[in-house]
C-alpha cells in the first residue's frame, strides 16, 4: 500500500503545474505492462494556445531510454526508471532549480539532486548519459529538488536536457509525448478540457488529476511486481514456518508421552489431557504472533526505506492497519493449534501403563495409511509440476509452486518408511569398521523412524528455503 502510495505521490507532484492534457489517442501495452503512447505533433501545440481560456501550451518530451553514467562508473539503478524530459520554463516546468540554473545549450544538461549524489556528480563536472546513440557527454549546470526539501529530489531520477536533445532520446524529433496546458484562473479544469476536446476532437484531452492518475497505473507494474514479491515469499515463509512448527510439536510432545500417561494414571482424561495440550499451543501462538507482529511492523519500516530508494515515499508515519492484529494472531494461532493437534490426539490415546513402561514410546510403527497418502500425495505432486513444465493450462509458475509444496508434504509423510533402512544403511560401513558410536547412532535413530523423519523433514525444508533464496537471487541478477 505504501509502495502504491508513494507512486501516485510522485505523480501528483511531477504534474501539479499542469490544468489539463492533450495527448494521442493511440497506445500500446509494453512487456511489464506500460502504457506506450504515440507522440503529438508540434502543429497542435500551436494551435492549441489560441484556444480562449488557454494561458499556456508547451510539448512536454519524456522518455526512459537514457541512463547516468557516473564519473567513478557505475548506473544508478537502485532507483529506476531514470526519466529525461525537457525543459521549457514558465509554470508548466515540473522541476525546481535548487542549484545552478537551467540548460541553455544541447551541451548541457539538469540532473535531480539524489542522482546527483549517488554519483558522485557536482555542477560543472562533465557528466555522461548513456543513450540510444551510445555514450555521451555534458556539462551538468543544475540540479533539481523540493523547494522546500532542497536535498530530495521528490520524485524518481530525473535528466532535464534541452527540447530538441530529448527529442533525439526519445526517437521522435518534431513531436512531443504530450502537451501540457495552464489555463486561465477563473476557468475550471473541466471547463478547459471541454474547450481542449473541442479544439482536438482527434486527441485524449485529461484534467491534471486523470492524468496523474493514469500515469500512475502506468508506473503500477513495478509496484505489483514488488507487492507481488513479497506476497509470495510470504507465503513460502508461512508454509516453511507451520512445517517447522509441526515438527517442533511432534517431537515435544513424542517426549512428553511418560508426563502425559502420569497424567492419565492420576486419573485424568484423555480429553483433558488433549485440551490442555491445545492450551498451551495457543498460549505459544499468542506470544508468537504478537513477536511476529511486532517484527512485521519493523520490517515493513525496512521496505518502506528500500522503496525511498526507487520513490519518493509519503513523509507521515508507516500506518499498520487494525485489521493486521486479528489477521496476525489468527494466523499464529490457528498454526499453532493446527500443527499440535494431530501430535497431542496421538499422544493422548497412549494407554497410561504402555507409554510408563516407555513400550509405546520408544516403539512407534509407521501406518500404511500414511504412507500410502505420502504416495498418492507424491503422484499429484508430479503431475502438477508436469503440467507446469509442459505450459498446458493456467499459470505454470502457481501450478509449479503448488507441486513443490506436495512434494515437501508427500516427502514429511514417506521419509518415516524410509528413515529407518536409511539410518542403517548409512551407519553399516563406519559400524562394520568396528565404530559402535556408529552403530549406536543407527540403532537409535531406526527405533523411532517417525521421529527421526521429523528431524530430517526440518533440516529439509531449511535447506529448501536456503535454495529458493539463492535461486531467486541468481535469477533476478541474471534478468537486471
Amino acid at each position: 500500500a505504501d509502495l502504491r502510495a508513494s507512486v501516485d505521490l510522485v505523480a501528483q507532484r511531477s504534474y501539479e503545474n499542469y490544468d489539463a492534457v492533450v495527448q494521442s489517442p493511440h497506445s500500446q501495452r509494453a512487456a511489464f505492462g506500460q502504457i506506450l503512447r504515440d507522440p503529438v505533433g508540434a502543429e497542435i501545440a500551436a494551435s492549441l494556445e489560441s484556444v480562449p481560456g488557454v494561458a499556456e501550451a508547451q510539448g512536454i518530451v519524456e522518455t526512459t531510454s537514457t541512463q547516468v553514467f557516473g564519473h567513478r562508473g557505475g548506473i544508478p539503478n537502485r532507483r529506476p526508471p531514470t526519466l529525461m524530459v525537457n525543459w521549457v520554463g514558465g509554470p508548466l516546468q515540473q522541476d525546481t532549480i535548487v542549484q545552478g540554473r537551467p540548460p541553455s545549450s544541447d551541451s548541457e544538461v539538469v540532473l535531480d539532486v539524489e542522482t546527483a549524489a549517488e554519483v558522485e556528480l557536482q555542477l560543472g563536472r562533465d557528466t555522461v548519459l548513456i543513450g540510444p546513440d551510445g555514450r555521451e557527454t555534458f556539462e551538468l549546470v543544475g540540479l533539481t529538488g523540493l523547494e522546500d526539501e532542497p536535498t530530495r529530489s521528490g520524485r524518481g531520477p530525473t535528466i532535464v536536457v534541452t527540447t530538441s536533445v530529448a527529442q533525439r532520446h526519445a526517437r521522435h524529433p518534431g513531436s512531443y509525448s504530450y502537451i501540457a496546458v495552464a489555463g486561465s484562473p477563473d476557468l475550471s479544469s473541466e471547463e478547459l478540457v471541454e474547450r481542449l476536446h473541442a479544439a482536438v476532437p482527434n486527441a485524449d484531452v485529461l484534467t491534471r488529476d486523470e492524468y496523474a492518475a493514469q500515469r500512475a497505473d502506468g508506473f503500477s507494474w513495478f509496484a505489483d511486481v514488488v507487492a507481488g514479491f513479497v506476497a509470495v515469499f510470504g507465503f513460502i515463509s508461512l508454509f516453511v514456518a507451520a512445517f517447522i512448527v509441526h515438527n517442533t510439536f511432534s517431537i515435544l510432545l513424542a517426549q512428553r508421552v511418560r508426563e502425559h500417561a502420569l497424567m492419565r494414571a492420576l486419573g485424568a482424561e484423555s480429553r483433558q489431557v488433549l485440551v490442555a495440550s491445545l492450551v498451551e499451543a495457543a498460549i505459544v501462538g499468542v506470544f508468537s504472533s504478537l513477536i511476529g507482529l511486532f517484527a512485521g511492523m519493523g520490517l515493513a519500516a525496512g521496505l518502506r526505506s528500500v522503496v525511498g530508494r526507487f520513490f519518493s515515499p509519503d513523509p507521515t508515519t508507516l500506518r499498520v492497519p487494525l485489521s493486521v492484529v486479528p489477521t496476525a494472531l489468527a494466523v499464529g494461532v490457528g498454526v499453532a493449534l493446527l500443527s499440535v493437534a494431530l501430535p497431542a490426539w496421538r499422544a493422548s490415546r497412549v494407554p497410561p501403563v504402555a507409554a510408563m513402561a516407555d513400550a509405546e514410546a520408544n516403539a512407534e510403527t509407521t501406518a500404511t495409511s500414511r504412507g500410502i497418502l505420502g504416495f498418492v500425495v507424491l503422484v499429484i505432486a508430479v503431475g502438477t509440476i508436469g503440467s507446469a513444465l509442459t505450459d498446458a493450462v493456467g499459470s505454470p509458475l502457481v501450478r509449479f509452486g503448488i507441486g513443490a509444496a506436495l512434494v515437501v508434504i508427500s516427502a514429511s509423510l514417506l521419509l518415516p518408511h524410509a528413515s529407518a533402512p536409511a539410518s542403517r544403511l548409512i551407519t553399516l560401513p563406519f559400524a562394520r569398521a568396528g565404530s559402535l558410536t556408529a552403530r549406536v547412532a543407527g540403532e537409535n535413530s531406526a527405533r523411532n523412524p517417525r521421529r527421526t523423519a521429523v528431524a530430517a523433514v526440518s533440516l529439509t525444508v531449511g535447506v529448501m528455503l536456503v535454495s529458493l533464496i539463492a535461486v531467486a537471487a541468481s535469477s533476478v541478477r541474471s534478468s537486471v
